[in-house]
This record gives C-alpha cells, structure tokens and sequence, in this order.
C-alpha cells in the first residue's frame, strides 16, 4: 500500500506542478524566481474505482490506433493512476526550474547537478513528503518513495 500512495501522489504532482511552454533560456543562465509554480488549472483528483486492467489497454490500445503513436501525456489522470496500479507502481518525474521555456532541443545540454535543477528536484519532493505525511503520525521518507534517482 505504501508504495501506491506515493505513485498517486506523483501522478497528481506531474498534473499540478507544471510549466508553461515560453521561450527558453541559454542552458547556463541561473533561473531565479519561484521554485515550483502551480500549474494554472489543476486537474480534479479522479472519483471511482482505477481501471482495469482490461480497460485500461483498451483506452491505450485505442489511442495508439487513433493517433498512430502513443504518449502518456495524452492520457487523462484516471488512466495514469490507474496504469500505475499495474507492474511495479512507479512513475517517472520530469522537471525543470519554472522559468524555463520549452527544452524540447536542448535538453541534451542541460547539466542537472547545477543549483537550478538540484533546488527544484530537492523542492518535489519536499512537496510530495509534506502531502503524504500530512496527518501521518509515521511519516514518511524520501527514502519510502524513490525507487530510482538520476540526481
């Protein structure tokens, strides 16, 4: 069950925690402003029951003939959650500081040990601990939840 809680937490995280895509900067300017920005809109955390797993390759399945490919940003959050109920009950993050535009091109640049990047890192999942152990009386660690860390 512990390892459920932080994938749903992490699903909701990457729909709430979002950055605009605006001109981007030179990969070496320092980024100041705000950590982490509140993506304008949030989406509703899903009411129900998750997917099947029969219904969710259905959904999947279905979008891949429609669109010839498949990305799971173009999935609802109800699919994601339910995707991570299944194999391991992971998710994968992406981030970036928020005043960076789109980094589709230059991402290959990017060197995630800098400032920039360790703040935001360190800040998600500040976030994500303050939202799991709120209320807990046994709390829960960054430990707990990562399985994997690029940093």
């Amino acid at each position: 069950m512990l390892r459920k809680l932080p994938a749903l937490s992490l699903v909701v995280l990457f729909f709430v925690i979002g950055c605009s895509r605006e001109p981007a900067l030179e990969p070496n300017n320092v980024v100041t402003g705000d950590i982490l920005r509140m993506k304008p809109g949030p989406v509703d955390v899903p009411q129900g029951d998750p997917l099947s797993q029969e219904e969710l390759d259905r959904v999947v399945i279905a979008k891949l003939e429609e669109k010839n490919d498949f990305h799971w940003e173009w999935m609802d959050l109800r699919t994601l959650w339910s995707a991570t109920l299944y194999n391991d009950h992971s998710v994968s993050v992406g981030y970036k500081p928020a005043n960076m535009g789109n980094i589709d091109d230059i991402i290959h640049t990017f060197d995630i040990s800098k400032s920039e990047w360790r703040a935001v890192h360190d800040a998600l999942i500040d976030l994500v601990l303050a939202g799991l152990n709120n209320g807990r009386t046994r709390p829960v660690t960054a430990a707990d939840i990562i399985i994997e860390d690029d940093r």
